[in-house]
């Protein structure tokens, strides 16, 4: 019997004016809810927005690059949180055509901020206007900038590339812009002989990469310019004559020699008169009498003959002192 009539008050304590009970009981959670709101902190932070794609499509546009997350939370809880634990993304991965798009930006967290209770996230603004094209990659030619000069009497036969192209990757509009690459400027002031440098390619814009990191290696010939000049009415001379002989001048068949030089141009500048010896051997004449000598000549060095007016030379040979007797009149 006892029992019964406990069964009965417990019934009548919640069916009895149940609807003044749940709502005191509603009021009661409430003001429980709006208690621990009240509690909680807020804090608003600036964070980057990183853009995620499959690889098909990739943003073109000019975004806006932060956004403001406002963060509610126990201040305890609040003052650990940092810029680094947030990430705001915009995903391109659901987009299958090229075009312009309000994308919804998603809030990514350390897993330490999961376990925050309370904790309330909002984001602003929840969408950034952005246009997307779908990526592609081509092979583009890479082209050499110098800078500076080779020194005076050298020059630049020709250059190599390797690679002589590179694979470009980007957003198809700014892959089909590129018609060519070219290097950073490679210094060729101080060389003088054939060289080689790695360098890299100059940057191009943000919606392509190029791969090796856009590095090649170049290898310049250089080589000595080459020159010619003409040297006219260089003297000839007569050495090793034995000291009883001498040469008579008017027998002499030529006495000045002209030259066309050619060789690199720091030696031609080089080859004047007074550096050429143009001269003939006389230390096998032992006795007067006519002579056909071979006319030698002494270059500076680097420089070689083209031209010559003279290999040999005639010349009549006497004792020195002797005089010539006069040829004898017809009849006597």
């Amino acid at each position: 019997m006892k029992v019964n009539q406990l069964k009965s008050k417990i019934f009548d304590a919640f069916v009895v004016n149940w609807t003044a009970k749940a709502i005191c009981i509603v009021i009661a959670f409430l003001l429980y809810f709006f208690y621990n709101i009240s509690q909680l902190g807020t804090n608003s932070i600036s964070v980057p927005v990183t853009v995620q794609s499959n690889g098909q499509f990739m943003a073109v546009s000019s975004f806006q690059k932060h956004v403001r997350v406002t963060l509610r939370a126990n201040p305890k809880d609040l003052a650990g949180i940092s810029s680094r634990e947030i990430k705001a993304v915009l995903n391109l991965d659901s987009y299958t055509a090229a075009g312009e798009f309000d994308i919804p930006v998603s809030l990514e967290f350390s897993p330490e901020i999961y376990l925050i209770d309370p904790f309330e996230a909002k984001v602003f603004p929840d969408r950034i206007h952005i246009q997307i094209e779908d990526k592609t990659f081509a092979y583009k030619d890479v082209n050499v900038s110098f800078a500076g000069q080779l020194p005076h009497g050298f020059e630049m036969v020709s250059y190599s590339v390797i690679p002589s192209s590179l694979k470009v990757t980007g957003a198809r509009s700014a892959v089909e812009q590129t018609t060519n690459l070219l290097t950073n400027r490679l210094l060729l002031s101080n060389h003088t002989k054939t060289f080689s440098a790695p360098v890299k390619v100059s940057s191009l814009n943000s919606l392509v990469t190029i791969e090796n990191e856009g590095e090649v290696f170049v290898t310049v010939e250089v080589q000595p310019v080459y020159a010619e000049k003409t040297l006219e009415n260089i003297p000839l001379s007569f050495e090793r004559l034995a000291e009883n002989l001498k040469i008579l001048p008017e027998s002499e068949s030529l006495k000045h020699v002209s030259l066309k030089l050619g060789g690199d141009l720091l030696a031609i500048e080089k080859a004047e008169k007074d550096s050429v010896k143009i001269f003939s051997d006389c230390s096998k004449i032992s006795e007067p009498g006519d002579y056909e000598l071979t006319v030698n000549y002494m270059l500076p060095s680097g420089v070689k003959i083209l031209e010559k007016t003279a290999e040999k030379v005639m010349i009549t040979v006497e004792l020195s002192g002797m005089e010539t007797e006069p040829p004898a009149e017809a009849g006597e």
